[in-house]
C-alpha cells in the first residue's frame, strides 16, 4: 500500500485440521484513505502521509509514495535548491514532538523514505500536524473522499487534528487578549465581545473580524470595583480554528450614584446601565464595599431613614425605596427592587435624599466622586441614554405679564415672567438662572394669552418649562376708526413702543378688526423732523378695497425701512371714502386705556414721539383770521407786528417766528402772507408750522382825520426870570381808526438872533448867554420831546377815536432879559392808522 494502484495478491485457504488448502488470488485498490498529500516540480507527488489506525486502536502516520510510481528519482522541486520546499511538524498541546524538513533539491525517494528513518511515526488523538509548502495554494492538500482540498486558507501553512477516524482540517487560531472596562452593573450581553480580542491570526496571518466569533467561556462580574479576568473563546466561523484565552477587564464606577454610611463606607451604589436593545436599568451593586456587607448603614441614624431612591416620570412617582440607618449594608443594597435591576427611561428624575447629602451623596463622574445637592438634603438626576445628569430640581411661578401694543419681547427683562425660582426647594438669586421664550409673543391683538417659557439655571443642570399669562394692553397707540358715523370699528392703528432706546412703530390690530375685511376708512400718516412742512415718508391707504392684514404689512414694510427718533412728528389724518377729511371725528389716542378724541374739528392730529408715549401738539390748532393793514408798510414794520397778525393766546408753547412770505403792501386789496410759528417739544426740540393768513391792505390816508393847531407860540419875559411856557394846545383824533401820532422831525426855520438851542440832558449855562432849552410836553401820555434839530423820530401818543393829547412847549430862558429873542421852528408830525 506505498502507492495508489490495483493489485493482486495470493491467498490461501485452509481448514482449520490442515486436510483441505486452497490458493487464490484477490484483487485490491489501494485509496489515498486520510492522507496529507505534497506535490513538486510537474505536480509529483513528493510526500503522501497518510493516518493510519491498527486493530489496536493505535495511530500512526505513514510516509508513502502517493501516486507516484515512476518519478521517484527526480529532485522535489530542483529550483529551491537548498530551500525547505516542505515540512512536516507534530504538536502535543503546544510542544513540537517532531519535525521534518524536506529541500527543493532532495530526491523524492529519498525523502520520501527519509520520514521518520522510514518508519511510521506514532501520533495521538488530539495532536496537531503543521505542514509547510513553498507552494501551499496549489500543490498541498488533504485528500477527503479521493478529492484533494486545499486548507491553507491563503498562508503557506496547513494544520490537520489527529483524530480516531483521521485528518481533520483546522485553522491555527491565535489571538491576544484585549484588556477591557466594564461599569458597574454592566452586562456582557451589550458589549461586542470581539472588542475582548485583538490581532487575531489564522495559520500566522491576521485575519478580518468577520472571520471569527468570539464567545464567553465565564461570567463577567460586575457588582463590585475590582479588576478580574473572563475566559473567552475564539472560533473561526467555518469552525475550523478554536482558540481560549483569558481577558483581564477592570470594573469602573460609570454612571453611579454612590452613598456612603458610617466610616465613608459605601451604602448604595446605583448604577445606570442601556442594554443593546435600548432598555435603561438602574442597577443596585456593592460599589466598592468588599468587607462590610453585614455592618450596619449608619447606626446613629437608628430606624430613622438614612437615605432614599425615587424614581419620577414628570411628576408622578413611579419607584420609591427607603434605607434606614439600621439596615445592614448587604440589605441596604440587596433590597433594592426586590434584587433585579429597575427599569427606567431617558427623562425620568431620579430623587436621592441623604441625610448626610454634603458630603455622602455623590454621583460619579469621569471616575470621580461629584457632590451635587447644592446645600440641600437632596440631589436630582435625569435619564438619559449616555447616563445620568445631575440636574437642579428646578421649581418657578409663573409671574402675570402686561404688555402694551406693538411691544417685543426682546426689551423686557423675561426674569419678570417669573417669581419665587426655587433650586431644590431653597429661592435662589435672580443671578443663578435665565429665561427662554418658547413661544411666541403675539402683541398685535388686544386680550388676554399664554406664552410658554424655559427657566433654566446658568450652570444647565435645571430646567423647568412654564406657562405665563399675559395681558395685552392699548399702550400708546393712534387708532383710526370707521368712517360710519355710528361706529368706531378700528380700521388702523399705530402702537409707539421702544426698541434699543429709538421709538418703534408698529401698525397693529387694535381690539380685533378682521384681518380679511376691507378697511372702512382711509387713514394716512406723514412723518416730519422738526419742519412740519417736509415730510420725510408717508403711511397711506390707497384705496378702500384693500383689507386691514395688508393695509398693516404695507405699513409695517414702510417702517421698518426709516429710522425714528424721539422728537419725530407724524401727523395723522382719516378720510371717508369719498375723499373727505373726517377732521378728527375718527381719530383716537389711547390715554390711560381710554381711546380719546382729542381732536375734533381739525383735520390733523400732531403727535410728538416720546419715551412717555404720544405728545399732542397744538401747532396747527391756532385760530386764522383775515387782518387789515395799510398800505406802504415795510416788511421790517410787518415783522414788527407779527404777532397781532396771528395770535397764540391760550397756547403757552407756541410762539410766532418770521414770515415766509409777506402780504403785498404796495397797493390796496387783498393778499395773503405766510406766517412761521415753533412749538416747543417735550424732547427738547422745536417743531415748524406754517400758517397762510389772509391780509386786507387799506390807504391808510382814507382813514386819518385829525385836528391839530396849526401855530404854536411860547416866550418868557424877566418878570418869568427865563421860564418859557406856552397855552395848552390840544391834538384830536376825529376819525373811527386807532391813530398813532409821532414828531417826525424839528427844523428850525428864523434864528436871527442866534439863540443856542440845548438838549434837556445838556448842563445848563454857567454864565449868561443866548442859549435855551425847549421840549414839548405831552401831558397826556406823559412825553418830552426836546425842540432841538437832531430829536429822532418819537411816538408822542396812541388815540383811540374822538381821544386828545394835550402838550404845550415849555422850557429856561439863559440869556439877556432885555433884548428880544425871536426863533421860528417847523415841527413836523406823522399820522399813522394804529394796528
Amino acid at each position: 500500500t506505498t502507492w495508489i494502484d490495483t493489485r493482486e495478491v495470493e491467498v490461501e485457504i485452509r481448514t482449520t485440521d490442515g486436510l483441505g488448502i486452497l490458493r487464490t488470488t484477490v484483487p485490491y485498490e489501494v485509496k489515498w484513505g486520510s492522507t496529507i498529500s505534497l506535490r513538486g516540480l510537474g505536480e509529483n507527488a513528493v510526500g503522501s502521509y497518510s493516518l493510519i489506525k491498527d486493530g489496536n486502536g493505535k495511530l500512526q502516520l505513514h510516509s508513502t509514495f502517493g501516486d507516484n510510481s515512476s518519478r521517484q528519482y527526480l529532485n522535489v522541486h530542483p529550483n529551491f535548491g537548498n530551500d525547505v520546499y516542505y515540512s512536516i511538524e507534530v504538536f502535543n498541546g503546544e510542544t513540537s514532538t517532531y519535525q521534518y524538513e524536506v529541500t527543493g533539491n532532495a530526491v523524492i525517494r529519498d525523502a520520501i523514505n527519509g520520514f521518520n528513518q522510514g518508519n511510521p511515526l506514532d501520533v495521538s488523538a488530539g495532536n496537531i500536524i503543521k505542514v509547510y509548502h513553498a507552494e501551499s495554494r496549489t500543490r498541498s492538500r488533504l485528500m477527503v473522499n479521493e478529492v484533494a482540498e486545499n486548507y491553507t486558507f491563503g498562508t503557506l501553512f496547513s494544520y490537520y487534528r489527529v483524530t480516531d477516524n483521521g485528518l481533520v482540517p483546522i485553522k491555527q487560531l491565535e489571538a491576544e487578549a484585549a484588556p477591557q472596562t466594564f461599569n458597574l452593573g454592566e452586562s456582557a450581553d451589550g458589549r461586542n465581545l470581539k472588542e475582548l480580542v485583538r490581532n487575531v491570526r489564522v495559520n500566522g496571518t491576521v485575519v478580518d473580524a468577520s472571520e471569527y466569533e468570539v464567545s464567553l467561556r465565564s461570567e463577567v462580574n460586575t457588582t463590585l470595583i475590582d479588576t478580574r479576568e473572563v475566559e473567552v473563546e475564539v472560533r473561526t466561523t467555518d469552525g475550523l480554528g478554536v482558540a481560549q484565552i483569558m481577558v483581564p477587564y477592570e470594573v469602573k464606577w460609570g454612571s453611579t450614584i454612590s452613598l456612603r454610611g458610617l466610616s465613608n463606607r459605601t451604602v448604595g451604589a446605583y448604577s445606570l446601565t442601556r442594554s443593546v436593545d435600548g432598555t435603561l436599568r438602574l442597577h443596585s451593586t456593592f460599589g466598592d464595599n468588599r468587607a462590610n456587607l453585614d455592618t450596619q448603614v449608619h447606626s446613629y441614624y437608628g430606624s430613622s431613614v438614612y437615605y432614599s431612591i425615587e424614581v419620577f416620570n414628570g411628576k408622578t412617582s413611579t419607584y420609591q425605596y427607603e434605607v434606614t440607618g439600621n439596615t445592614s449594608n448587604r440589605n441596604a443594597i440587596n433590597g433594592f427592587n426586590q434584587g433585579q435591576p429597575l427599569e427606567v427611561s431617558a427623562g425620568n428624575i431620579i430623587k436621592v435624599y441623604h441625610a448626610e447629602s454634603r458630603t455622602r451623596s455623590r454621583l460619579m463622574v469621569n471616575e470621580v466622586a461629584e457632590n451635587y445637592s447644592f446645600g440641600t438634603l437632596f440631589s436630582y438626576y435625569r435619564v438619559t441614554d449616555n447616563g445620568l445628569v445631575p440636574i437642579k430640581q428646578l421649581e418657578a411661578e409663573a409671574a402675570p405679564q402686561t404688555f402694551n401694543l406693538g411691544e417685543s419681547a426682546d426689551g423686557r427683562n423675561l426674569k419678570e415672567l417669573v417669581r419665587n425660582v426655587r433650586v431644590n426647594g431653597t429661592v435662589v438669586d435672580a443671578s443663578e438662572y435665565e429665561v427662554l421664550l418658547r413661544s411666541e409673543l403675539d402683541t398685535s391683538l388686544i386680550g388676554t394669552r399664554e406664552i410658554d417659557i424655559e427657566v433654566r439655571t446658568t450652570d444647565g443642570l435645571g430646567i423647568v418649562q412654564l406657562t405665563v399669562p399675559y395681558e395685552v394692553k392699548w399702550g400708546n397707540s393712534i387708532i383710526a376708526q370707521d368712517q360710519a358715523a355710528n361706529s368706531d370699528k378700528t380700521v388702523a392703528v399705530l402702537s409707539l413702543t421702544e426698541e434699543n432706546n429709538l421709538p418703534k412703530l408698529t401698525a397693529t390690530q387694535g381690539d380685533g378688526l378682521d384681518s380679511f375685511s376691507p378697511v372702512a376708512s382711509a387713514p394716512q400718516a406723514v412723518f416730519y423732523r422738526g419742519d412740519l412742512t417736509s415730510p420725510r415718508f408717508s403711511l397711506l391707504t390707497n384705496n378702500l378695497t384693500v383689507d386691514a392684514q395688508t393695509l398693516r404689512s404695507n405699513w409695517n414694510n414702510v417702517l421698518r425701512q426709516n429710522e425714528l427718533a424721539y422728537g419725530d412728528v407724524l401727523s395723522f389724518e382719516v378720510f371717508d371714502s369719498a375723499g373727505n377729511n373726517l377732521l378728527g371725528n375718527k381719530t383716537a389716542v389711547s390715554r390711560n386705556e381710554q381711546l380719546v378724541k382729542e381732536v375734533i374739528g381739525h383735520p390733523q392730529a400732531f403727535y410728538e414721539m416720546t419715551a412717555n408715549g404720544f405728545n399732542l401738539l397744538r401747532i396747527n390748532q391756532l385760530k386764522v383770521e383775515t387782518q387789515t393793514i395799510e398800505s406802504g408798510l415795510t416788511e421790517e414794520e410787518l415783522s414788527q407786528n407779527i404777532e397781532s397778525y396771528l395770535s397764540t393766546d391760550g397756547f403757552d408753547t407756541i410762539h410766532v417766528t418770521k414770515f415766509i412770505q409777506y402780504p403785498d403792501t404796495s397797493k390796496a386789496g387783498t393778499s395773503n402772507g405766510i406766517i412761521e410759528v415753533e412749538e416747543m417739544l417735550a424732547t427738547g426740540g422745536t417743531a415748524t408750522y406754517n400758517y397762510t393768513v389772509p391780509f386786507i391792505v387799506e390807504n391808510s390816508t382814507e382813514w386819518i382825520d385829525v385836528k391839530i393847531p396849526k401855530k404854536l407860540l411860547f416866550g418868557t419875559t424877566d418878570v418869568n426870570k427865563g421860564m418859557v411856557s406856552s397855552p395848552l394846545y390840544y391834538i384830536e383824533n376825529a376819525g373811527t381808526r386807532n391813530l398813532k401820532v409821532s414828531v417826525e422831525e424839528i427844523n428850525i426855520t428864523n434864528n436871527t438872533n442866534n439863540l443856542e438851542l440845548l438838549r434837556t440832558a445838556d448842563a445848563d449855562p454857567s454864565a449868561e448867554r443866548a442859549a435855551a432849552k425847549l421840549r414839548m410836553n405831552y401831558k397826556t401820555s406823559n412825553i418830552l420831546v426836546d425842540l432841538y434839530e437832531s430829536t429822532p423820530n418819537q411816538v408822542v401818543a396812541e388815540l383811540v377815536p374822538n381821544e386828545q393829547t394835550q402838550f404845550m412847549i415849555e422850557g429856561q430862558y439863559f440869556g439877556n432879559y432885555q433884548q428880544e429873542v425871536n426863533i421860528g421852528l417847523d415841527i413836523r408830525y406823522r399820522f399813522e392808522v394804529a394796528s
